[in-house]
């Protein structure tokens, strides 16, 4: 029998204590490691990495094909992103492959998400750099942003031009009985005349 503050625990207590406190050791290791992998928590086949960085830390790192995998983007692709210097400072392992960190994989869906919003890869590596800047960089965000904007508006309207000719041709086409209007309004500019069955 132990005293404790005063008290006195039985051997059977101090057991159950140390049980006790075990468990909330174990809890609260289980906690911290889901936190920290969760950016990185591998699917299903894919396999992690550990290498020791510089400041002795591991790090969890993930194959091109896995990183190819998880990104969507093809392994030629992320060849491609690294040579032009988006996805930067690739780590390599002891036999010079490859291996995309946890902050290597944001970036590569930054990019993909960026693409998909119709920015060119020159205006990408502009976002990404304004990405790690310090201080508010909404400003020049918003510009890039605006011209991004006013470019895909400009094109709306083009589009919908095309849209009109291409619908006035085919009703054209359906009440012609000679020539083809399609054909006809494509050497329109050659030529100088309308196709049968188009109106101007």
């Amino acid at each position: 029998m132990r005293v404790v503050g005063g008290g006195t625990i039985s051997g059977e207590g101090a057991a159950h204590r140390a049980n006790e406190i075990r468990g909330i050791s174990r809890t609260i290791y289980g906690v911290f490691t889901r936190v920290f992998r969760l950016d990185l928590e591998p699917a299903p086949g894919i396999k992690l990495q550990t290498i020791e960085a510089p400041d002795t830390l591991t790090v969890k790192t993930l194959s091109i094909g896995d990183a190819s995998t998880i990104t969507g983007l093809s392994i030629d692709t992320l060849r491609y992103y690294e040579r032009i210097g988006l996805v930067p400072g690739v780590s390599r392992n002891a036999g010079g492959q490859r291996r995309f960190s946890t902050g290597d994989i944001a970036r590569l869906r930054f990019i993909r998400r960026a693409q998909a919003m119709d920015f060119s890869l020159d205006e990408i590596g502009q976002l990404l750099t304004l990405r790690e800047q310090t201080g508010d960089v909404r400003a020049d965000v918003r510009a890039l942003t605006e011209r991004k904007l006013a470019a895909i508006e400009a094109r709306i309207e083009q589009l919908s031009a095309l849209r009109d000719e291409l619908a006035q041709l085919v009703l054209a086409c359906r009440s012609s009985e000679r020539d083809c209007p399609i054909i006809g309004r494509m050497n329109d500019d050659c030529c100088g005349h309308k196709a049968e069955g188009e109106h101007a």
